[in-house]
């Protein structure tokens, strides 16, 4: 890849990061707190510790619907459901 080339990815990267996280913040549902977004070849990773599951279902498929995202992986963790007593 040719220094051109690998500039307008990094650019193009740097432009869906921008646009992931204000969805993510945007979206009145969702807490975006501890969520960490890095895009690659324009696909995304979603990371972060400790989060709630259907929180993070919802980053994820909020992310997947945008125009310009190639894929999405969750790197993320969540925390574990209490069981009933």
């Amino acid at each position: 890849m040719n220094s051109l080339n690998k500039s307008t990815c990094l650019r193009r990267d740097e432009n869906i990061a921008d646009r992931v996280i204000e969805a993510l913040w945007q979206d009145a549902f969702l807490d975006a707190h501890g969520m960490e977004v890095t895009v690659q070849d324009g696909v995304v990773t979603l990371r972060g510790h400790d989060l709630d599951r259907l929180q993070v279902e919802r980053a994820i498929k909020l992310i997947d619907d945008l125009p310009i995202v190639d894929d999405v992986v969750d790197g993320t963790t969540s925390r574990k459901l209490s069981a009933a007593a």
